[in-house]
């Protein structure tokens, strides 16, 4: 489902930016039924960009679109030194 998928990037969104900025690392966890896991790449001395990738339930992108258990969908953020 988009929205429990959407409720689940933005769960590890929060938590990354509660951290300082030397802490946001690499890492996993689940949230709900996604599996999720995130790198953090230096992107200059103030800023890294953090990709999370989530694996659940969703939408194959196949032409019908059909249902995929292990759907993977993917987003992008920075996170600035503060």
């Amino acid at each position: 489902d988009a929205v429990e998928r959407s409720a689940a990037f933005q769960t590890i969104i929060d938590r990354i930016q509660s951290l300082p900025f030397d802490s946001v690392k690499d890492d996993a966890d689940s949230v709900g039924i996604f599996a999720v896991k995130w790198t953090a790449v230096l992107s200059g001395p103030q800023n890294k960009v953090v990709t999370i990738v989530t694996v659940g339930p969703g939408l194959s992108r196949t032409n019908p679109p059909t249902n995929n258990p292990q759907a993977v969908d993917t987003f992008q953020f920075r996170v600035l030194r503060r």
